[in-house]
């Protein structure tokens, strides 16, 4: 959602002296606003205009160019949309430098165009720059480092960030894979049971799976069996994961839990499976044969016993032109 990192101050600000108020009985704007409008009649609709530049559409609105880019931000991290994303990032760079207009030409160039690392570190170091004491510029920048294999000084901007801003979620779960990825287990492992107790773990189930991971390198095999059995309570769908925790319930002796794991493990194998053998069909339906075929493969390749996927795939081998609709 483009408007997740507003504050209510910030609201207060856009929606100003509005006439229209959101209620459970009268639903004015949707979490997509303002293009999801439940009420459209002439009077709420004269609120916006013509155009699709979001909030910004909104009479009366007047925000920094930091803040623009903000949303800039947020339309290229969270909706995915470059459109969207390039036209505030236009209206932002136009009104002035800000560290998050830094931010936003940093990442488009690192995602988007070429990867001319110093080209994006100068505009990271320039945000951090406009915004010395700001948090995040900093997380940020700790993201490209993490990125391109610079732990040291990721850890170190995420650490001064966190000084800043301790309950900054993104901050403390970077921290936590830096210091996995530097083999640093009992700094980690502190750092997941600070997540584990936040109420944003409910944003982030994979904490479940690293906190476990970490606790049987510890030597903390039950508490780690249980904290992969609530992750995978939580999201049942990796093998891998299954395969884990029937190792350690082996390692700890408890075989009914090592069978059950075993079982998990298969059973989640053949659904994975399904789920890609149904998009290898739609693909099929849309006459996407090539696509399809390569997809049949990869599936037969992570499944050798999957009949299906075979069975179709032989029958597809010697399609070329196949379109479902013309049959």
């Amino acid at each position: 959602w483009s408007l997740l990192r507003l504050t209510p101050q910030d609201f207060d600000q856009i929606i100003g002296d509005s006439r229209v108020e959101n209620t459970d009985d009268n639903m004015f704007v949707a979490l997509r606003s303002p293009w999801h409008l439940f009420d459209s009649s002439d009077d709420v609709l004269a609120m916006f205009q013509p155009g699709n530049e979001g909030v910004l559409a909104l009479e009366n609105v007047s925000l920094s160019a930091n803040d623009i880019a903000a949303l800039a931000l947020s339309h290229m991290w969270r909706r995915n949309d470059m459109v969207m994303a390039a036209r505030m990032a236009a209206i932002a760079l136009n009104s002035g430098e800000s560290a998050n207009g830094r931010i936003f030409t940093a990442e488009l160039r690192n995602s988007v165009y070429n990867k001319d690392k110093n080209k994006i570190s100068s505009r990271f170091d320039r945000a951090v720059q406009l915004e010395p004491d700001g948090y995040f510029p900093r997380v940020a920048r700790a993201y490209y480092l993490y990125e391109t294999d610079n732990m040291d000084k990721a850890l170190e901007d995420v650490e001064l960030a966190l000084s800043v801003e301790p309950e900054y979620w993104p901050a403390r779960r970077l921290k936590l894979d830096i210091l996995i990825d530097m083999g640093r287990y009992e700094e980690a492992r502190a750092e997941a049971d600070i997540l584990l107790k936040s109420p944003y773990i409910e944003l982030d189930d994979e904490v479940w799976a690293d906190a476990a991971q970490l606790a049987v390198k510890l030597g903390k095999l039950s508490d780690g069996a249980a904290e992969m059995s609530h992750y995978l309570q939580l999201s049942p769908y990796s093998p891998e994961d299954w395969s884990w925790l029937e190792d350690v319930f082996l390692r700890l002796g408890h075989e009914q839990g090592s069978r059950m794991a075993a079982n998990n493990a298969k059973l989640s194998a053949i659904n994975n499976a399904r789920d890609e053998h149904r998009d290898a069909r739609y693909l099929e339906h849309m006459g996407e044969i090539d696509e399809a075929i390569e997809s049949l493969k990869y599936i037969i390749t992570q499944y050798p016993d999957y009949e299906m996927a075979r069975a179709d795939l032989a029958r597809l081998s010697g399609a070329t032109t196949y379109t479902a609709f013309q049959k």
